[in-house]
C-alpha cells in the first residue's frame, strides 16, 4: 500500500528509475539520470574540470555545484569544456 505522499509523488513524477527508485517528471530526465549515475561515463564525456582538485564532470552545472560545495571561497570563472 502506497503512503499518501508516495502516491502524490508517483502522480507528479511518473517515471521511476528501475535501479534506484528515484522518480522523474520527464522520461528523458530518468534516462539521463540512468546514464550519468548508473552507467560508466567515459573520461572523454567529462568535459568540465575543477582546477583546484582535478575532478571532472559531464555538465557545467555539476561543476558549479561541486565548486559551491567543496571550494566555496574560491572565485570561479564561467566553466568551459575542454
Amino acid at each position: 500500500m502506497l503512503h499518501i505522499a508516495d502516491k502524490k509523488n508517483a502522480e507528479l513524477k511518473p517515471h521511476a528509475c528501475e535501479l534506484c527508485g528515484k522518480r522523474f517528471n520527464k522520461n528523458y530526465n530518468r534516462l539521463r539520470h540512468k546514464r550519468l549515475v548508473h552507467e560508466k561515463v567515459t573520461e572523454l564525456e567529462r568535459e568540465y574540470g575543477c582546477d583546484i582538485c582535478g575532478k571532472w564532470f559531464v555538465r557545467a552545472c555539476y561543476l558549479i555545484k561541486h565548486m559551491k560545495a567543496r571550494h566555496p571561497l574560491k572565485v570561479m570563472e564561467e566553466p568551459k569544456p575542454r
